[in-house]
């Protein structure tokens, strides 16, 4: 299977493409908004398996160029990113492809992180609706 990480130059997408890539036999492709900085990214991660002894290759692309690619699409974005993200690549999207996001409303005060939910309810809704 192929899965994109769109989002994935950033600090959840590094957690979970060198996850991805070290622990299964997936394609991982980074998506970002520049296709260069997924590139330069992908081939940091690729390094860093490289280093940990394992011959895996990380991809990177713009993020249409990666869900057109993508069996799994995974928006490692904040929530307030997400409805815009999907409306980018939506018309890269096939019907059988699987969207997936990590994203929670979150807000933090002196006692900590607390759930904030969402104005449309959840992210889950802000992405069906994009």
């Amino acid at each position: 299977m192929d899965i994109a990480i769109l989002g994935g130059t950033g600090d959840i997408g590094e957690g979970l493409a060198l996850r991805l890539a070290a622990d299964t036999s997936h394609e991982v492709l980074i998506g970002s908004r520049d296709a260069e900085k997924a590139e330069t990214k992908a081939e940091e991660y690729t390094t860093e398996l490289d280093s940990r002894g394992l011959d895996r290759e990380v991809t990177g692309f713009e993020n249409v160029a990666a869900t057109e690619r993508a069996d799994i699409v995974v928006l490692a974005v904040p929530p307030y990113h997400v409805g815009d993200t999907v409306e980018a690549v939506a018309d890269a999207l096939d019907a059988g492809d699987v969207l997936v996001s990590p994203a929670t409303g979150m807000k933090r005060d002196d006692d900590g992180f607390h759930y904030h939910k969402p104005g449309a309810g959840s992210v889950t809704r802000i992405a069906a609706d994009a």
